[in-house]
């Protein structure tokens, strides 16, 4: 049975090569990659796309490295998927979508934002799948300059969704010089509650290695932002403060912050950040205060991403029981039990890291963040 299709850059199928080995990293919170390794006598210079059948995702080959070994000379080549295709454009100012109260006008929306953005050189044409799970509203601000991969990410995730590419090829016999050979139709999906029906641990016999990591050590609990403002305006505003430094008086509007990322079993312990923010392109005056404290609050909730407790489980699975692609998929939320430490965990399957070789493919799960539940001993 064929595992792997090959296409060249206009989508024509080409003959299917023989390969060594094939890793396909498939992710919902960030575009997935892949990697293959051959001979070069096996390769063929004209696959630009691959396909995994029976995963949604496609390939797109970016890299190749040539090795000349004592054993042979073999390529490696590698890529990010087709969703990668839609950070190649973005919208020039910030703007925003909101008001669509319905599924199908939520898709009218993103399809005229598509339009927008997406026009030659930067692909042959971009579509949602209007057939696909759709949330019935959307509220988002898009910052200038933000691809739309990205922004799609922003918005999706948190509803509990996601999405992923298909290609659209330009097959035009007589393809204008500077008109894209390729396109996207966009597919949103629902990610799944398998938490009643899939559970991962020893007790089930169908987890080779479990390993969970939990890091604290570089997170912020309160937070406070320093937002320089001319001095002459000090009395203008509410909550300034005036420090001498060696440039002189100068004058910080302050915002304060308190998150919910604090540490374990250490009580009232609030490590303590304090940066200085750099708002630009507002006047600084008392009329635009509430927006001024609105960007500082924005800027503490993006520093608070890079400064979060870090907590991830990476599974190695047997396909004993509960079967990859049948019983759960990317993006599903599932049962980890881990007996040796009385700990059971919910969390979603963030990344699907697939390895095929020869006759056997390996499957290793890495879960989002993991939330403890009351832990039930298997008898």
């Amino acid at each position: 049975m064929t595992v792997f299709k090959f296409y060249n850059s206009v989508g024509e199928q080409l003959k299917n090569i023989d390969w060594i080995e094939i890793q396909w990293n498939r992710k919902y919170l960030e575009t997935g990659d892949f990697s293959l390794y051959t001979n070069v006598e096996n390769w063929n210079t004209e696959i630009k796309y691959i396909k995994n059948i029976g995963r949604p995702e496609t390939g797109i080959v970016q890299k190749l490295n040539y090795d000349k070994k004592g054993n042979g000379t073999f390529v490696e080549v590698k890529g990010l998927f087709l969703e990668h295709l839609l950070s190649y454009s973005c919208y020039y100012l910030p703007s925003s979508m909101t008001g669509a109260t319905t599924s199908s006008q939520v898709a009218s929306t993103l399809q005229a934002y598509f339009d927008t953005v997406f026009v030659s050189p930067y692909l042959y044409k971009a579509t949602l799948d209007t057939e696909s799970e759709i949330p019935s509203s959307i509220n988002i601000n898009i910052p200038m300059g933000e691809p739309v991969e990205t922004t799609l990410y922003n918005y999706l995730i948190p509803l509990g969704y996601s999405f992923y590419c298909t290609p659209i090829f330009n097959t035009a016999l007589n393809i204008e010089n500077n008109k894209p050979y390729i396109g996207a139709e966009v597919h949103f999906y629902k990610l799944d509650d398998k938490t009643d029906t899939v559970y991962f641990g020893d007790y089930y016999k169908n987890v080779e290695d479990i390993q969970y990591t939990v890091d604290e050590s570089d997170i912020y609990t309160f937070y406070g932002a320093m937002q320089e403002i001319p001095i002459e305006q000090k009395d203008n505003f509410e909550n300034v403060a005036t420090i001498n430094t060696e440039e002189g008086l100068k004058a910080y509007i302050m915002e304060s912050y308190l998150t919910e990322n604090v540490l374990s079993d250490m009580g009232g312990c609030y490590p303590l950040r304090i940066f200085e923010t750099s708002i630009s392109d507002i006047e600084f005056i008392a009329d635009n205060e509430a927006l001024i404290h609105s960007q500082m609050k924005q800027a503490i909730i993006l520093d608070v991403l890079d400064h979060y407790k870090v907590e991830t489980m990476t599974v190695d699975t047997l396909q004993n029981r509960f079967y990859y692609l049948t019983d759960y998929d990317l993006g599903d939320k599932c049962n980890l039990q881990i007996t040796k430490l009385n700990q059971q965990f919910t969390a979603r399957i963030a990344e699907v890291s697939e390895v095929h070789s020869k006759n056997k493919v390996d499957i290793s799960l890495t879960m989002g963040t993991p939330r403890k539940t009351t832990y039930i001993k298997k008898l």
